[in-house]
């Protein structure tokens, strides 16, 4: 049997152990005699992108703050209705499989067109898409929603869409205090099941979060643009559930690798073992709750080894992908 030999990350940290790359059978202990070494990760978790302004990325301009780029009638949204097609969310898509990336959670614009498009592009990686209404007074495109904050979308209309969506058994998220403080009265009571960014939110906001069992994606390379930065130390601190996103692709690369170095070195107090258990298992409670979301675990990035340390096989940017076994 030929298999790829090494370290294998798992939920309780590394092990010595080995993988068939044809079967994708895993197994621990030491390989008698494998073809190749390296570090053997389960593909990474990207829990909040914007795949759909992945074709912005050299155009979108540098000069303007986060509200007139991506507000309700800012620059982003100029951009995507003068799209046509699908080849702007297909370049992201691809640049997360180049990099080992197994689940994308999108928030989809564009009503039932923009949603549909994800339909359109045959990748191994599994995503779910959240939609969101087009238009004004239009149906939100499925039961899945992925809204902007409270505050944009407005009293009454929040908690239309979410009964609709949660009567359906769907997936419920939005943006919360990415850049100023916003009240999580209004948000704990229609109870989503994740919320995206917090940068702006207080102690006592996220034990609010923490005491209804709702989840938190970060995304600190796209935050930091804006000069905005996440209490992710806090957040793990109480135990949130936590994953990490890239957010839009018009900001930043879709590779989950670059994303985690940001973060070991924006948050050195946080272990490397804690950072890439969110890197692979992240948002694990709450996916866990998502019936369209069944997780097996069965597709892989293999690593360089960087010295003895399996942990700098990610964190080490001299490290590279040696394979993607999907």
């Amino acid at each position: 049997m030929k298999v790829w030999g090494g370290w294998v990350f798992t939920r309780e940290g590394f092990v010595e152990g080995w993988l068939n790359p044809l079967t994708k059978e895993l197994g621990f202990g030491q390989a008698a005699d494998p073809i190749k070494r390296g570090v053997i990760f389960p593909a990474f978790r990207n829990c909040h992108t914007h795949l759909g302004d992945t074709g912005a990325r050299e155009e979108v301009p540098d000069d303007l703050s986060l509200e007139e780029i991506v507000g309700v009638d800012g620059w982003k949204h100029t951009w995507l209705s003068n799209q046509k097609g699908g080849g702007s969310l297909e370049s992201g898509i691809r640049e997360a499989e180049k990099f080992g990336t197994g689940l994308i959670i999108d928030f989809r614009e564009g009503g039932v067109e923009g949603l549909s498009l994800l339909n359109e592009i045959d990748t191994p990686i599994q995503i779910l898409g959240l939609g969101r209404p087009g238009h004004e007074n239009e149906e939100a495109p499925s039961e899945n929603i992925g809204l902007s904050s409270y505050v944009d979308v407005g009293e009454g209309t929040v908690e239309e869409l979410v009964s609709k969506a949660k009567n359906g058994r769907g997936v419920v998220a939005l943006h919360h205090s990415e850049k100023e403080w916003e009240d999580i009265s209004p948000v704990l009571k229609i109870n989503p099941d994740f919320l995206v960014h917090l940068c702006e939110a207080s102690d006592e906001d996220l034990m609010g979060i923490k005491e209804e069992g709702i989840g938190v994606v970060v995304c600190p390379r796209s935050n930091s643009r804006f000069g905005m930065r996440a209490p992710l130390e806090r957040m793990l601190k109480l135990k949130i559930d936590v994953g990490l996103g890239t957010d839009n692709g018009m900001f930043c690369s879709l590779n989950m690798l670059e994303e985690l170095r940001f973060i070991s070195r924006e948050f050195p107090s946080i272990p490397a073992l804690e950072l890439i258990r969110l890197l692979c298992f992240g948002l694990e409670e709450t996916i866990g709750k998502f019936s369209e979301i069944k997780i097996e675990n069965k597709q892989y990035v293999i690593m360089k080894e960087i010295g003895e340390n399996p942990e700098m096989a990610v964190l080490d940017s001299k490290s590279e992908i040696l394979e993607v076994i999907w």
